[in-house]
Parts: C-alpha cells; sequence; structure tokens
C-alpha cells in the first residue's frame, strides 16, 4: 500500500494527539477511528473509573501550499461531512494542516464565526502566519479578532477531554438542541433528493 502525502501529514497530526493523549493518565484510553470520508476521524476517550465518555469530531484539512498564506477549500459537501460529523459527536475540532509548518485548530463554535450556516457551493478558510507570529484566520463569513497560538494543536483538544470527560452528558452544554435537530432533518431530507 502506497501512503499518499496526505496521508502522512493526517498520521503525524493524529501521532502528535496521540502522544498528548498519553499525559492524560492511563485510566484514561481511547480510540481514533475514520469517517465517512478522508477527512473525517472520530476520537473516542474513556475513563475507566467512570461511566461517561466523550466522542471527538475530527475533520483534517490539508494545504499543498508550502508558505502563507494557506487557503482551504470547503464545498458544500465538505460542510455537510462536517455537520453529520457533530451530529455523530460530542463536539467537532477542525484540523488545518499548514503543509509541515503546523496544524491550527479550530472548534465547531469558531468555525462557525467563520462559515456561517448557509452552505453555498464553494466556501473557504485563510489561514496565515508570519514568522514568529501566531496563526490569523479568515473565513468567507468572518474573520476572528485574536490569533490563534501555534501550539494550540493539540492542546485545545486535551483541554478539553480535561473540562468535559467528568460531566454527565445532560449537564454538558454542546449547542442548541433546536438547530441541532432542524440540522438533521435538512440533512435527511437533503440526503433524500440525491
Amino acid at each position: 500500500m502506497s501512503l499518499s502525502t496526505e496521508d502522512m501529514l493526517h498520521g503525524a497530526a493524529l501521532l502528535s494527539l496521540m502522544q498528548s493523549m498519553e499525559d492524560l493518565g492511563k485510566e484514561i484510553t481511547y480510540k481514533i477511528s475514520r469517517g465517512e470520508t478522508k477527512s473525517c476521524y472520530q476520537l473516542l476517550v474513556h475513563h475507566s473509573n467512570n461511566i461517561n465518555s466523550l466522542n471527538i469530531g475530527l475533520y483534517i484539512k490539508r494545504s499543498r501550499k508550502r508558505l502563507s498564506p494557506w487557503r482551504y477549500t470547503f464545498s458544500h459537501e465538505n460542510q455537510h461531512e462536517i455537520e453529520r460529523l457533530l451530529d455523530k459527536n460530542d463536539y467537532l475540532f477542525l484540523l488545518l494542516i499548514t503543509d509541515q509548518e503546523g496544524v491550527a485548530i479550530i472548534d465547531y463554535n469558531t468555525l462557525k464565526l467563520l462559515l456561517d450556516n448557509h452552505f453555498d457551493s464553494s466556501e473557504w478558510i485563510s489561514v496565515s502566519r508570519k514568522l514568529r507570529e501566531n496563526y490569523r484566520i479568515c473565513g468567507k463569513n468572518g474573520k476572528l479578532d485574536r490569533a490563534l497560538p501555534k501550539n494550540d494543536f493539540p492542546k485545545r483538544i486535551i483541554e478539553y477531554i480535561n473540562t468535559n470527560l467528568y460531566q454527565t452528558k445532560e449537564i454538558e452544554p454542546k449547542r442548541n438542541r433546536f438547530n441541532h435537530y432542524i440540522r438533521k432533518i435538512k440533512n435527511k431530507f437533503n440526503s433524500e433528493l440525491k
């Protein structure tokens, strides 16, 4: 089996995450599995002394460009993939691989600031970084006011796990349930139209 550059970069990002998961302790077990497309992954995290577990969606995009700015295109179908991945998980992180430079990480709430809920046929997110500076990110529908630290990945996922693994599922604030059910109905309607 031959490996593409994209496979290797996805693997490097996931390996970095797995190495950081080791710091959570021996009581924590996890499993990473592939989703419906080559960009979708699911991270299942469980604590041995706790009945709760977390399912975290990871959506990975890679830029082929070597230098900043890096641009990522999101087709209509890509955006629906993200929504379906979120529906199957407790939360979602978007990992934007900036070739061999690093990984910019955006959580779902931040993603909605950059790309709204109206899915055009093609939308984009741009990531830029000057030497010794943090990531600047903008999208078709918005721009982040603050820079994202270059070392946020995988630290941000680990922080999410530490904050949410021990909460009960009913208490954990996810997102507006009404929007969740509307999105499910839309996805089902769109798939029936195809």
